[in-house]
């Protein structure tokens, strides 16, 4: 996604394993402002001894030196009333600790309702591990910026609050274990403000869009997005039911909201519109349109609409009569 005032994510990895039926008691933690500890260990590994537990986020800050390994873990210990959530609620910042592993584990939900960033940005990273139960969730709802370092998610869902900034978010983390004979990812979702931007990787992609600013990519459902990038490898849009335009820019078009670039193939489509600038079409086999092969379509007449418009073909091109349209290939382009 991109949002002014925040650093890029560099890597996201998710592994959701879906599981309604399951739930813990636990302790609950929650990482607080201060250095005090109550119902849990003062020094890592930081793991709870009670309900209602409070770690100070300055005890954390403190460890990260020196390529440390931190973990804060929510036990089934002492009363065990509670959910088991671990909750980091005041601001993490890790400017000038270095490269560093923090990783938070919890028997039920995992919630970044704090920021976690380098509030001098440069020369510092913190790799992020944040492990929900089996039944848990894993719950970005604060600002996240881990420099140059990486997220790691397991749970059996994942959410992006609107605060999480992720310029160029890559996606070719998200894995499924197919050996666990699960549900992988049915739940995983990314929100954004509607001016957001979704980057995909170097792979092969299939995106659908589903409605306005919203669909899904590799298993992953997005909502809110103002822009999707394909990047690179073939990829393919599939757009049924929504109006598809082109833009004038190779391999870019716009549906339910959002500018789509980079990809390769649109394979469904509720209606599909030439732009006002200067679009390219080609004949000579596969139809494409500004490089994006739009055959699937089944498109009897292509309009150019306005602009400077190229068409090339290996056919004969016959004047129809009408000013401006002729036909070739069985294809009517005015």
């Amino acid at each position: 996604m991109k949002r002014t005032g925040y650093c890029p994510l560099t890597r996201i990895t998710v592994l959701l394993i879906f599981s309604n039926s399951l739930s813990f008691a636990g302790n609950d933690v929650e990482i607080v402002a201060g250095g005090g500890n109550t119902n849990i260990n003062a020094s890592d590994p930081f793991v709870s001894t009670d309900d209602s537990a409070q770690l100070g986020v300055d005890l954390v800050v403190g460890g990260l030196t020196g390529g440390a390994s931190l973990s804060v873990t929510t036990a089934s210990a002492g009363g065990n009333t509670e959910d088991g959530n671990l909750t980091l609620s005041a601001g993490l910042d890790f400017d000038g600790t270095g490269a560093n592993t923090l990783t938070l584990n919890g028997l039920n939900n995992v919630v970044l309702s704090g920021s976690v960033n380098d509030s001098t940005p440069g020369g510092d990273a913190l790799d992020l591990n944040l492990n929900a139960g089996p039944a848990g969730t894993v719950q970005l709802l604060g600002a996240t910026d881990l420099g140059n370092g990486t997220l790691t998610a397991t749970g059996q869902g994942f959410s992006l609050g609107a605060g999480l900034d992720a310029t160029g978010l890559d996606i070719s983390g998200i894995t499924t274990d197919s050996s666990l004979g699960l549900d992988l990812l049915s739940v995983s979702s990314l929100a954004g403000a509607g001016n957001d931007e979704l980057v995909g990787t170097a792979g092969d992609e299939s995106v659908s869009v589903t409605g306005a600013n919203a669909g899904s990519i590799g298993g992953l459902t997005f909502s809110g997005l103002g822009s999707v990038d394909a990047a690179g490898g073939s990829d393919t849009l599939d757009a049924s039911g929504q109006a598809v335009a082109l833009t004038g820019t190779s391999g870019q078009m716009t549906a339910g909201g959002m500018t789509l670039s980079n990809f390769e193939v649109l394979s469904a489509a509720g209606s599909f519109a030439a732009s006002a600038n200067a679009d390219a079409f080609d004949l000579t086999g596969a139809i494409t349109a500004n490089g994006i092969d739009v055959s699937a379509l089944g498109l009897g007449s292509i309009d150019a609409a306005g602009g400077s418009d190229t068409l090339n073909t290996n056919a004969d091109t016959e004047l129809t009569g009408t000013a401006g349209e002729a036909l070739s290939n069985g294809v009517t382009v005015s």
